[in-house]
């Protein structure tokens, strides 16, 4: 007969099972809130990015002393170049003009920006940007609307560039203006 040794320490199959069973309810609960954690990340990212070239085009007019514009592209792409003359778009990203570039696959490929018709965006020598005041709105087609975070990215004439939500009480300093 078999005797059971005292002081035997471990655990049973049956208490092996009951861990990975609860392990399983807690990853089935937690997936679907990475994924829209995940792509809200992405939204951040891409509206931090645009915020971050439009900074880049306005310091840069103001230490070189002349016109740069900020030329969004596709998605959250964009390019910063000294003005081109005739004013029209940015040259490509290798061209001497071009001063710095953003692709959209560097960590927001899945973040959509709207309401673009206020691009390119020129900052005269002084850092502002006259007759050219613009709003970003950036969105994910990832996710379903109430679950996405939308993010906007505001340029003032004066030259002030500011990102705020929507979704955020109007006490809130993060929300965007009425």
């Amino acid at each position: 007969m078999l005797s059971q040794r005292q002081g035997a320490k471990g655990v049973t199959l049956i208490e092996l099972m009951v861990g990975i069973a609860i392990l399983t309810i807690l990853f089935g609960i937690a997936v679907p809130n990475f994924r829209v954690w995940i792509q809200n990340g992405k939204v951040r990212t891409a509206a931090e990015s645009i915020q971050n070239g439009l900074q880049v085009a306005r310091v840069e007019a103001i230490q070189r002393n002349r016109r740069v514009q900020f030329d969004l592209r596709d998605g959250s792409s964009w390019t910063v170049c000294l003005q081109p003359t005739p004013a029209g778009s940015c040259p490509d990203p290798d061209d001497a003009t071009t001063i710095q570039s953003r692709s959209a696959d560097e960590g927001s490929s899945d973040a959509v920006t709207v309401d673009v018709d206020a691009v390119p965006i020129v900052f005269d020598p002084s850092g502002r940007a006259p007759g050219n005041a613009a709003e970003f709105l950036i969105d994910t087609t990832a996710l379903a609307e109430d679950e996405s975070r939308q993010l906007r990215v505001i340029v003032s004439t004066s030259g002030s560039i500011r990102m705020c939500e929507d979704t955020l009480p109007a006490d809130d300093l993060r929300a965007c203006p009425p």
